[in-house]
C-alpha cells in the first residue's frame, strides 16, 4: 500500500487493476512525483491529499473519461491537459514531454526585495506570455519587468559576463524559454502597496519539459546555467555557486540542493586554484546590479500620492522634484513653485526625490 509513505517518489501502476473511486489512494504521498499508469479509466482524484505537481504517465493514444480532470497527465511525449507545476511541492521529469494544445503555468512564492537583496534565479521550459500576482495582493492583470525603455513592476536580468570574482547582469524585457534569469519583486521598502510576500504565476502555451533543454549562458569566466533537475552538488571541492540566504551574491555550493527552475554558475576552468568563495553581482561598468540608492535624508515640503496615470505632488514651498524609474534614470526634474504639480506617466513604480510610488 502506498498510503501514509510520506517518502514514495515513483509508483508503477502498470499491472494494477482499477475498480471505483480512486480519491484518497495516495493520502498522504507528499513527496510522489511520478505515477506509471496503464490508463485513467477510473473515478475520483488519485492525486487527492498527494502532491500537486505529481505527473501521471499513460501510454500514447489513452482515452480519457470526459469528466476527468487531465492536469499533469501525459499520454505518450504529450501532455493531455493543462500543466501546473508549483515550487512549493516536489517535481521531476521523469521522461521528456511537450505541452502543444494547453497551457503551462508555474507558481513560486517571492520574499519581497529591499534595498540590495532579494534576487531568485529562475529559468522556465516555456516562453512566459503572462505573469500574475496570486493572492489578490498586488492587482495588476500582467505585470512587466522595468527595463530603461519601460516602467514595470519587477525586475529581470540576464546574465551578460563575468569576471573572476563578478558576474554581471542587465535588464530584460522577456522570459524565454530554457534561458537562465535573475528575478526580483519589490517589497514594503519600495512601498506599502507592495507586499511582503508574492505568490507569483507565470504562464504560457507551449513548453517543452526535457532536462536536457536546459541551456547555459557561458562568459569569460562563469557559466550561468539552468536546471530542470533536482540538482544535488555532494562534491566538496565541486565548482557549482547558488544564491545566498541573503539572496545578493553567489556562493560555491558544497553538499547543498537546487530545485527544478532554478539557475546556478559554474566555473568554465575547473582547476581549484581558480575557484573563489562568493561571486558578486555587478552591472558590468563596475557598478553593482541593484536597486536605486534613496536619500532618505532630504527635507520633504511636499507630499505625494500615486494616481491613475499621474504623480500629483502638493507643494507647500518651492521644491525640485525630480522622479527617477526604478533604475535610476531620470523621467523628469523641475524647481516646482507652491502647489499642485501633476506628472503624467505610465503605470509602474517610480522613485520621486525619496519617496518609492506606484502609478495605477
Amino acid at each position: 500500500s502506498a498510503t501514509a509513505n510520506t517518502t514514495l517518489q515513483e509508483l508503477n501502476m502498470q499491472e494494477v487493476v482499477f475498480d471505483g473511486d480512486m480519491t484518497g489512494l495516495l493520502a498522504d504521498c507528499s513527496a510522489i512525483t511520478i505515477i506509471n499508469m496503464p490508463h485513467i479509466d477510473y473515478s475520483g482524484d488519485l492525486r487527492a491529499s498527494a502532491n500537486p505537481n505529481c505527473m501521471i504517465y499513460v501510454p500514447e493514444g489513452t482515452i480519457a473519461q470526459s469528466t476527468m480532470d487531465l492536469t499533469n497527465i501525459v499520454s505518450g511525449d504529450q501532455s493531455m491537459g493543462a500543466i501546473k507545476i508549483d515550487d512549493a511541492h516536489p517535481f521531476h521529469i521523469a521522461r521528456a514531454f511537450n505541452v502543444s494544445e494547453n497551457t503551462v503555468s508555474y507558481t513560486r512564492t517571492f520574499v519581497g526585495a529591499g534595498a540590495d537583496g532579494g534576487w531568485q534565479t529562475i529559468n522556465l521550459p516555456f516562453d512566459v506570455t503572462s505573469i500574475s500576482e496570486d493572492n489578490g495582493a498586488y492587482q495588476v492583470d500582467n505585470m512587466r519587468p522595468v527595463t530603461p525603455e519601460q516602467s514595470g513592476d519587477f525586475w529581470l536580468k540576464g546574465h551578460t559576463g563575468s569576471t573572476e570574482t563578478e558576474v554581471n547582469f542587465g535588464n530584460t524585457d522577456l522570459l524565454l524559454a530554457h534561458t537562465p534569469y535573475m528575478i526580483a519583486f519589490p517589497g514594503k521598502y519600495w512601498g506599502n502597496v507592495f507586499p511582503d510576500n508574492w505568490s507569483v504565476v507565470f504562464e504560457g502555451t507551449s513548453a517543452e519539459f526535457d532536462i536536457t533543454k536546459a541551456s547555459t549562458v557561458t562568459s569569460d569566466y562563469y557559466h550561468y546555467k539552468g536546471n530542470y533537475d533536482n540538482l544535488i552538488d555532494d562534491d566538496t571541492n565541486a565548482s557549482y555557486y547558488i544564491l545566498n540566504s541573503e539572496e545578493n551574491q553567489f556562493v560555491k555550493a558544497s553538499s547543498q540542493k537546487l530545485k527544478p527552475f532554478y539557475s546556478y554558475f559554474v566555473d568554465k576552468v575547473s582547476t581549484q586554484s581558480n575557484k573563489v568563495s562568493a561571486l558578486s553581482i555587478g552591472d558590468g561598468t563596475g557598478g553593482t546590479t541593484g536597486f536605486i540608492p534613496l536619500n532618505n535624508n532630504q527635507e520633504q515640503t511636499y507630499a505625494i500620492e500615486g494616481s491613475k496615470g499621474e504623480i500629483i505632488v502638493y507643494i507647500n514651498d518651492d521644491s525640485e522634484i525630480t522622479v527617477y524609474d526604478i533604475n535610476g534614470n531620470t523621467l523628469y526634474k523641475k524647481i516646482v513653485s507652491e502647489g499642485v504639480e501633476k506628472i503624467k506617466l505610465p503605470q509602474g513604480f517610480y522613485i520621486v526625490n525619496n519617496n518609492k510610488v506606484i502609478v495605477h
